[in-house]
């Protein structure tokens, strides 16, 4: 029976930084499969391109229209096909940030009552939001993430005294994520005989994603140096402070270079990549700004040939 683990956490809180450590620090076992399903905001997959190739890992992409919603919809389909075809021993899902974890559940815990997947404890990631402004704009999604979660895993730099954590009967790790922990302190969490308790999702009704967001994708032709790159966030933070929810993507160096670039209510940062990759940023802003922002890119990005 195939095991299925979810990666739940807000925009940006750091699910594909986990599952890469996930990967790097041995969870694949000798002659294990396992499926990899990154359900990503844009038009242009992201989180896909920054997980590892190896024997015997399969990555595969459900990407959203409308930043989430399309993954309700399409989950159920896609994972008996993949059952049936890819046969893994783990499906690692990661849902778009904007999800409530607790009508995830609903779709998978159909299909465990069937028989048909063996559903762990979901793992919720949480950073440390840069402002409280940011936070209380989707706490509710953020709590819905918290609340319906097997194991939560703070990041390194959270201040564990400021969260307020729903369920004490609920593991909480709290370390950096080194090889050592990972090997020493997840790994055999999720690989012991502890199961999803499950059974209360119905309560959380059939809303699925975050309210009130949209995303637009853009493909910069131009080649950018590291300072270009970080006016283009500053550029956007300072334009549209708090309703600037999330951005990541790549640019084209140079010097040949990749840049890859992101923004979140966590953090930001820039940094180079050894492999390249085609252009492109997504990102997202609350709902009664599009409008706003497709001329803002119209208008300053321009000599770009920006694309949306």
């Amino acid at each position: 029976m195939t095991s299925v683990i979810v990666i739940s956490g807000f925009l940006g809180a750091g699910k594909t930084t986990f599952i890469n450590g996930l990967i790097g620090c041995g969870f694949l076992k000798e002659n294990e499969k396992c499926l990899v399903i990154e359900n990503d905001f844009g038009e242009v997959s992201v989180d896909s391109k920054l997980l590892p190739r190896q024997e015997g890992l399969a990555v595969s992409e459900i990407n959203s229209g409308c930043v989430c919603c399309s993954l309700a919809g399409n989950l159920e389909s896609f994972l008996r096909e993949a059952l049936r075809t890819v046969e893994p021993d783990w499906v690692v899902l990661e849902p778009s940030g904007a999800a409530r974890l607790s009508a995830l559940l609903q779709t998978l815990e159909k299909l465990q009552k069937e028989g048909l997947i063996r559903l762990k404890p979901p793992v919720t990631i949480l950073g440390k939001p840069r402002t409280a402004v940011r936070q209380r704009s989707f706490l509710g999604v953020i709590r819905n993430q918290m609340e319906y979660a097997g194991l939560i895993v703070l990041r390194p730099e959270v201040e564990y005294e400021s969260l307020s954590l729903p369920d004490p009967d609920v593991p909480v790790f709290h370390m950096e994520w080194s090889d050592e922990n990972f090997r020493e302190n997840i790994l055999p969490f999720l690989e012991g005989d502890t199961a999803y308790r499950g059974g209360n999702t119905k309560e959380a009704g059939g809303v699925f994603g975050a309210p009130g967001i949209v995303y637009e994708t853009i493909r910069p032709d131009r080649e950018y140096s590291r300072r270009a790159a970080e006016e283009i966030l500053e550029g956007l933070s300072q334009r549209f402070g708090p309703d600037l929810v999330r951005l990541k993507g790549f640019l084209k160096g140079e010097e040949g270079e990749t840049w890859h670039i992101e923004y979140s209510l966590f953090g930001q940062k820039i940094e180079k990549m050894e492999k390249k990759e085609d252009a492109c940023l997504n990102i997202i802003v609350s709902r009664g700004r599009r409008q706003e922002l497709k001329e803002y890119l119209d208008r300053d990005y321009r000599y770009a040939k920006i694309h949306i």
